[in-house]
């Protein structure tokens, strides 16, 4: 293992957040050469100039859109350090179930019986009933030790949830904060669900932390790290494999010849970080083995019928049922209340349309890849501090926490520091 002291160039591998974070931070004492498989910075964080039906072009998030200062302190101080302003934006739940002709959303006043009929459905006041009864249960169990190894699917029919509160809210609202349908959800241990619903006020119905969405597009951070960035930027580079071996770390990719680096921050997905190993060690491959990800197909539209019926239910994220059991999440965001896009045209982002989108409509498609928690990827994160940097190979990304970008930002903080460079 090479000191901190001997070591003089650094491999950043992946251009995610994660990626850029770590590139950033090395940028400071070391040689520093990033690599990313696609032809852009930013992976899933990934802007669209769209025209706005004026003559003009707006910027459209597709992938990461959302952040706040209270969850997100690590990200937050890295935008204050490149100076790149961001602006309030209003964050609400939208269901609407197309088989069983159910809509609500939780904007107020009003979006709960957005559609009268609610008003007279006995199960839908009960499930209100019960969300309160949860958000009460949630935090005194979390907090009461009462937990254990208990998945979310068995919490919620120990206490005899009902399937409504079940299948038109808690589920759904999950499904759209993780990319994740019912069924990966409902494996995910409680403890950390829990946790991490309580960190962002949503098992409160007043203690929520005010969300915001980049200025112009979250690109624009990008941007901002490619102006002070003084490393070199390898794009269509994908990594084929690394060797550690005794001259330093061997990167082998697509894009050309291998290089040799005395040091290497692996800074993509876990399971992309396990293939591109030659020699992974028995930790390396508990640890990174362990996870698995979904697969999104993501569209950028203006279909209105990927929204519920009723304009009083829409809300920023709106989770769509077609009413049959679902493999994958099924959701849709409105872009010009995220984003505060003008209303000359809507701009919606739908995942995994669960029924087509008008061809016409369609913009921009891409598939973006999310980590799915369950338990054997939750253990596996307690493993993470024993993959040792003795053979000068340091692993990030966002799935070191819940799979966001506060956590791939504070992942690489970490490596970071390990490497003698604070945020």
């Amino acid at each position: 293992m090479q000191t901190e002291k001997d070591i003089k160039t650094v491999a950043v591998i992946g251009g995610g957040v994660t990626g850029i974070v770590a590139a950033y931070l090395m940028d400071r004492k070391y040689k520093v050469t990033l690599f990313e498989k696609n032809d852009y910075l930013g992976g899933h964080t990934n802007t669209q100039l769209v025209a706005d039906g004026s003559g003009s072009q707006v910027p459209v998030d597709t992938g990461f859109i959302v952040f706040n200062d209270r969850t997100y302190p690590h990200f937050t101080t890295f935008l204050k350090q490149l100076k790149v302003a961001a602006a309030d934006a209003p964050m609400s739940f939208g269901y609407y179930n197309r088989a069983k002709d159910v809509q609500f959303c939780s904007r107020v006043p009003g979006g709960l019986f957005a559609d009268r009929k609610n008003l007279f459905r006995p199960w839908y006041w009960r499930m209100v009933g019960e969300i309160l009864r949860f958000n009460r249960q949630a935090r005194r169990d979390l907090y009461g030790g009462r937990l254990g190894d208990m998945t979310l699917g068995d919490y919620l029919s120990v206490n005899r949830y009902s399937p409504a509160f079940q299948d038109y809210y808690l589920l759904p609202m999950a499904g759209a904060i993780w990319s994740s349908p019912a069924g990966h959800i409902n494996r995910f241990p409680c403890e950390s669900f829990f946790r991490f619903y309580d960190n962002h006020g949503l098992l409160s119905a007043t203690d929520h932390p005010q969300w915001k969405t980049i200025c112009n597009g979250s690109v624009q951070y990008v941007r901002a790290f490619e102006k002070v960035f003084t490393g070199q930027v390898r794009l269509n580079a994908s990594v084929l494999n690394v060797a550690r071996t005794a001259e330093g770390v061997m990167v082998t990719t697509t894009d050309g010849p291998p290089a040799v680096f005395d040091a290497a921050i692996i800074a993509s997905h876990a399971d992309q970080a396990l293939a591109m190993l030659e020699d992974p060690d028995e930790t390396e491959k508990t640890v990174l083995g362990a996870w698995t990800y979904s697969r999104n197909t993501t569209v950028l539209h203006g279909d209105r019928s990927l929204m519920p019926p009723s304009v009083r239910a829409w809300a920023a994220w709106n989770y769509m049922d077609d009413g049959t059991p679902a493999s994958r999440v099924a959701l849709t965001y409105y872009m010009n209340m995220l984003q505060g896009l003008p209303g000359g045209r809507d701009f919606f982002v739908t995942l995994n349309a669960p029924w087509p989108i008008k061809p016409e409509a369609i913009t921009y498609q891409v598939l973006y890849e999310h980590p799915i928690y369950d338990t054997a990827a939750l253990v596996s994160q307690k493993h993470l501090p024993l993959i040792r940097p003795e053979r000068n190979t340091y692993f990030c990304g966002s799935y070191c926490g819940y799979g966001f970008h506060e956590d791939g930002t504070r992942a690489a903080v970490t490596v970071a520091r390990h490497l003698g460079v604070e945020l």
